[in-house]
C-alpha cells in the first residue's frame, strides 16, 4: 500500500511540474518545481512544524507586526495595509436574533486543506498577509510569496488524517474544502478515490489571498439566526494579529453565499466559546487578555478594551442573557481555550476532561483550575432550570500508557478527548493510537464512553497524534455551517431514577418558519422491539404535551422515548437529534438504598488488570448488600458467561474471570440486580 501511495504522490508532483512548466523554457526551474522537490525530502516532524498555532508565541507575532509595519512603509505598498485596516465593528442589529449550539443541527463543515507557501527559491514561508509572507530561518523580512504547494506528500501526517476526516463529515453534511489552488481539486479527488474514499458530498472554493493556516476553528465564521424567517447570517470576530488572511474567511463566505455578515471587534477565536443555544456562553479569561492590548487585525492599532467592555460587547454580539468567564488553563498547548477540555454535547450536558489524581501538585496548576471551573458550572443552572449535567472523560496518557512529568512535558502535546466535532448525529472525536502504537485501551474505553454520553451517535475516531503537539485537535481545524430553515426543540427530559408513576406527562417547545405540523412521542419498554407513538397536540405559545401511561409497568422496567416533530415545510427532526438509534431513558425504584448502591458501583467498578490475558479480576464495591447477576457479552452483544443471581456482600467485592478462552477483542462486563444494570468494557489482548 505504501508504495502505491508513493507512486500517486510521485505522480501528483510529476503532473504539478508539467503544469507550472507549460509557459516555461526546459531550462528554466521555477519556484514551484522547487518547492515540490524540497517538500518532497521533509519528514514527518517538518511537516508538523509549519503547522504549529501561533497562539503559542502570541508575543512573537506582536514582535512581527511591528517589523511588518516598518517593512511594508519601507517598501511602499501602505495601500495593501490600509486595505486589511479596515474594522467594520458591529453589534446584530436584526431582531429575534439567537446562536445555535454546536450540537445543533449543521448544513456544512468549513475546513482548510493544509498547504504550504513558498518564497522564489523554493523555501517554506509562514504567510502573513496576501502576496508577502515570513522565512522560517528567523529573518526579519517579509518575503514575496510565489505560491502554495497542497500536501499530498507520502511522510507528511496531514493527508490521511484529513482524509479521514474529510469522510467522516461527507457521511453526515456537506465538507467545504478551501484551497489555495483551485486547480488542485483534481489531485485531492483522485487521492480520496485512490485511498478507498470518494468525495460525494463536497464544495471546493478558494479564497484568493491565500492562507494563514488550517486552523479553521479560530478564524472561521459563528452561524446564527435572525428576524422571523429565522435567516441565516455569519459573525466574523478578529482573529490573532498576525494572520489577517485567515481573519478575513468569515466575510468572504458570506459574501459568496449571500450570507447577513456582522463583524465583531473582540479577538474571539472559536475554541474558547461555546454556547447552549438558549443564550448562555462560556469562555475563559484569555478573550480579556487578548483585547487588553493595542494590537488589532494585523498592523492597525486598536484600543485596549477594559474586562467590563470585552464581556459587554460579547453579550451584545452573540445576543447573550447569561455568560460565564473560566480561569484560562496554561498547561494546554499555549491556547487557553475551553475546547481543551470542556464541550456542550446538548442544551444541559457538558464532558469535561479529567485529569488524574496524580495532577493533583503544583507541577500541574491545570489540576486545580479545571476542576474549580468545573464546580463552578455544576453551580449554575440550565435552560431547564437545573443544574448541568457533567461527564467525565479521562485525560488521555502518553503513547506507552506513562504520566506526564510537568506542565511543560502537557503543553507540547495537549491532548484531549473532548476536542472532537459534533455534527448531527455524528461525533469525530480524536484518539492517540493506530494498529501499532498508542494507548490503544485507553482509547476504546473513551470511545465506550463516549458512546455511553452521546447514545445513537456514530462516533467517528480519528489519530489526531499530528495536531495534538500543535497545539489542538480535531476541533480546531473544523467549523460547522449552521442549517437553514432551522427547527428548533426544547425538551427537559426525564432520565435516570425516577419514581414510578400513572402516567408522566412530556412536553416540548417547537418553532419553525413555517408553523409545526405535527409531534409526536415514542416510547416502549426497554426490551420490547417495537415503539407506541403517542400524538402530542398544541397546548399553545409553541407548546406540546403527551403522555407515557404507568399502567402495567412495575418497578423492573425502564422506558425508552424520543420526540419527533414535523414542520408545515417538509422538515422532520427529534430529540435526542440521534433517534431512534439514540433515545431518553428512565427507570423506578421503590426499594430504598438501591440509587445508592449503584451510585457506589458507577465510582467503583472495574477490571484489573485490563487489558485481560488469562485471568483478570472483576471488582466492585457495595453500599449495601444483595443479589446481584454477572454477565459477559462480546460486541456484536452475544451473552458468552454468565454467573447467575448471587447474595454479594457490602463493601469490597473481587470475581475472577477465566479470559483464557477469549480471542483478542472488545468484551463487555455487566453487574445488575432487578432494577438496574452497570457495564464496563474488558479488553482482552493475546
Amino acid at each position: 500500500m505504501l508504495k502505491f501511495k508513493v507512486l500517486f504522490v510521485s505522480l501528483f508532483v510529476f503532473a504539478s511540474s508539467i503544469f507550472v512548466f507549460a509557459n516555461e523554457s526546459n531550462t528554466q526551474i521555477t519556484a514551484a518545481a522547487k518547492a515540490k522537490a524540497r517538500f518532497s525530502t521533509f519528514k514527518k516532524d517538518d511537516f508538523i512544524k509549519l503547522n504549529k498555532r501561533n497562539k503559542r508565541a502570541q508575543n512573537e507575532q506582536k514582535t512581527k507586526v511591528e517589523k511588518a509595519n516598518i517593512f511594508l512603509k519601507n517598501s511602499n505598498i501602505e495601500t495593501k495595509k490600509a486595505e486589511i485596516n479596515k474594522n467594520e465593528n458591529q453589534t446584530l442589529a436584526s431582531t429575534n436574533v439567537w446562536v445555535p449550539g454546536e450540537f445543533d443541527e449543521s448544513q456544512a463543515v468549513l475546513i482548510s486543506w493544509p498547504s504550504y507557501a513558498y518564497d522564489a527559491d523554493g523555501y517554506p514561508l509562514e504567510p502573513f498577509m496576501n502576496g508577502y509572507g515570513w522565512p522560517y530561518d528567523g529573518r526579519d523580512t517579509l518575503l514575496k510569496i510565489e505560491g502554495y504547494d497542497t500536501d499530498l506528500y507520502d511522510d507528511s501526517p496531514y493527508p490521511i488524517l484529513y482524509k479521514e476526516l474529510v469522510n467522516a463529515i461527507q457521511n453526515e453534511v456537506k465538507v467545504w474544502i478551501r484551497l489555495t489552488n483551485i486547480e488542485d481539486s483534481v489531485y485531492i479527488k483522485s487521492y480520496m478515490d485512490f485511498m478507498g474514499y470518494p468525495l460525494t458530498n463536497y464544495l471546493f472554493f478558494n479564497q484568493p489571498e491565500g492562507e494563514n493556516s488550517f486552523w479553521m476553528r479560530d478564524c472561521g465564521p459563528y452561524g446564527y439566526y435572525y428576524g422571523d424567517q429565522d435567516s441565516l447570517g455569519l459573525i466574523g470576530a478578529l482573529y490573532y494579529p498576525g494572520r489577517p488572511i485567515d481573519n478575513d474567511i468569515s466575510k468572504f463566505l458570506a459574501t459568496k453565499f449571500g450570507y447577513q455578515y456582522t463583524q465583531s471587534n473582540v479577538e474571539t477565536e472559536g475554541g474558547n466559546f461555546m454556547t447552549d443555544g438558549w443564550g448562555r456562553a462560556f469562555w475563559s479569561t484569555v478573550i480579556a487578555e487578548n483585547n487588553a492590548d493595542t494590537y488589532g487585525r494585523a498592523y492597525d492599532y486598536k484600543a485596549p478594551m477594559s474586562l467590563a467592555s470585552v464581556n459587554a460587547a460579547m453579550k451584545s454580539v452573540f445576543n447573550l442573557t447569561n455568560y460565564s468567564v473560566l480561569n484560562k488553563l496554561v498547561c494546554d498547548g499555549g491556547t487557553g481555550h475551553i475546547d481543551l477540555y470542556l464541550k456542550l454535547v446538548d442544551d444541559e450536558t457538558i464532558i469535561a476532561t479529567k485529569y488524574p489524581d496524580y495532577m493533583n501538585s503544583g507541577l500541574f496548576p491545570d489540576y486545580k483550575t479545571a476542576n474549580t471551573n468545573i464546580t463552578t458550572i455544576k453551580g449554575l443552572s440550565s435552560h431547564y432550570g437545573r443544574p448541568y449535567n457533567v461527564q467525565n472523560l479521562e485525560l488521555p496518557t502518553r503513547d506507552n500508557g506513562g504520566q506526564y512529568e510537568n506542565c511543560d512535558s502537557l503543553f507540547y502535546d495537549a491532548r484531549t478527548y473532548i476536542n472532537g466535532l459534533s455534527i448531527n448525529k455524528t461525533f469525530i472525536m480524536p484518539i492517540y493510537s493506530n494498529d501499532t502504537l498508542g494507548n490503544l485501551l485507553q482509547d476504546n474505553l473513551a470511545i465506550e464512553s463516549m458512546k455511553q454520553i452521546l447514545p445513537g451517535y456514530t462516533i467517528y475516531p480519528i489519530d489526531a497524534r499530528a495536531l495534538s503537539t500543535g497545539g489542538g485537535e480535531i476541533h480546531c481545524i473544523t467549523m460547522q455551517i449552521p442549517a437553514e430553515n432551522p427547527l428548533r426543540i426544547a425538551h427537559q427530559r426525564i432520565s435516570g431514577l425516577t419514581d414510578l408513576k400513572s402516567e408522566w406527562n412530556l412536553t416540548a417547545t417547537a418553532k419553525n418558519r413555517s408553523g409545526i405540523k405535527s409531534s409526536k412521542l415514542y416510547w416502549k419498554k426497554q426490551n420490547e422491539t417495537t415503539w407506541k407513538t403517542v400524538d402530542m397536540p398544541s397546548i399553545g405559545s409553541d407548546q406540546f404535551s403527551g403522555v407515557i401511561p404507568g399502567a402495567n409497568l412495575t418497578l423492573k422496567d425502564s422506558i425508552n422515548y424520543y420526540i419527533e416533530v414535523q414542520t408545515n415545510n417538509g422538515k422532520t427532526q427529534s430529540r435526542p437529534i440521534s433517534a431512534p438509534k439514540g433515545f431518553y431513558t428512565y427507570y423506578f425504584t421503590g426499594i430504598s438504598g438501591i440509587e445508592d448502591d449503584f451510585a457506589e458501583i458507577s465510582n467503583s467498578i472495574k477490571i484489573e488488570p485490563n487489558p485481560a490475558n488469562e485471568i483478570t479480576n472483576f471488582k466492585f464495591n457495595l453500599a449495601s448488600s444483595g443479589k446481584y447477576k454477572i454477565t459477559i457479552t462480546n460486541s456484536l452483544g452475544e451473552r458468552l458467561f454468565e454467573i447467575p443471581e448471587n447474595d454479594y456482600s457490602i463493601g469490597a467485592n473481587t470475581i475472577q474471570i477465566n479470559t483464557n478462552k477469549y480471542t483478542s477483542g472488545m468484551y463487555y462486563i455487566s453487574l445488575s440486580n432487578q432494577m438496574i444494570s452497570k457495564t464496563i468494557p474488558m479488553m482482552v489482548i493475546k
